[in-house]
């Protein structure tokens, strides 16, 4: 998991509309490192497209169901939740299903 500090995205490189949402999964070297941000309430973590796609029923999953929090603005995901409880979603992403509870 990487957690970017600041504002260091590019304003004016943001364009409309997600470019990783529209496009029809391919096998190439490019959609394996494709990288997504999802600000968490002001913190922003950045992780692989591939990992959200594994599970394609969840909300982080689906490009269809996430982008109703994308911020063409910021180029990322917003979501005004619980930042703590983020860490635990976003392992169950990365470790292939595996849950694991929150230390509070």
């Amino acid at each position: 998991m990487t957690v970017i500090a600041g504002d260091n995205l590019d304003d004016a490189s943001a364009l409309p509309g997600h470019p990783q949402d529209s496009y029809a999964p391919a096998n190439d070297d490019h959609e394996c490192c494709e990288r997504v941000v999802i600000n968490i309430s002001g913190l922003r973590f950045e992780t692989q497209l591939r990992t959200l796609a594994q599970f394609p029923d969840t909300l982080l999953g689906d490009p269809r169901k996430r982008m109703r929090y994308f911020d063409p603005l910021r180029n990322e995901y917003f979501f005004d939740r619980n930042r703590p409880s983020f860490d635990a979603i976003l392992y169950f992403y990365q470790s292939g299903g595996r849950l694991r509870r929150p230390a509070n």
